[in-house]
């Protein structure tokens, strides 16, 4: 059995804005599984980390309820892990490791892919990260 949604032509920034925030938890919660994991120097677990992540999401929304932050963020956070990719992919390369150094840089690729991508979605009438097409 289908289910239908009534899907309207089109939502308000801040109707975005508040779905968006709305939503947030529970997409997150459909698909991504915690683990016991405790990351970075402050030992924090799965959850605490995804807590932040969510944290900081609706504090950005709250200083600027344009798309275009999520989209500068998301951008910034690609080049970084772009950055770290490229630069363990190196490292692997000069341990003389190639089976690490070309999964890191595979990884890297795919980041550049992303980002490439994410310049080509405009998601306001003055995006400024978008190029021209």
């Amino acid at each position: 059995m289908t289910q239908s949604f009534d899907i309207p032509d089109s939502f308000t920034v801040e109707e975005l804005n508040e779905r968006l925030l709305d939503a947030i938890p529970e997409e997150v919660a459909h698909h991504v599984e915690l683990q016991e994991t405790l990351h970075g120097s402050q030992q924090l677990s799965d959850k605490e980390v995804l807590d932040n992540a969510l944290t900081i999401i609706r504090e950005s929304a709250r200083k600027c309820d344009s798309p275009i932050l999520n989209k500068v963020i998301l951008h910034e956070i690609c080049k970084l892990m772009l950055e770290w990719h490229s630069k363990t992919s190196y490292s692997a390369f000069e341990q003389m490791d190639p089976i690490q150094a070309l999964s890191w840089a595979r990884d890297a690729g795919k980041f550049q892919a992303i980002l490439n991508i994410l310049e080509t979605i405009e998601v306001t009438d003055s995006d400024f990260t978008a190029t021209a097409e």
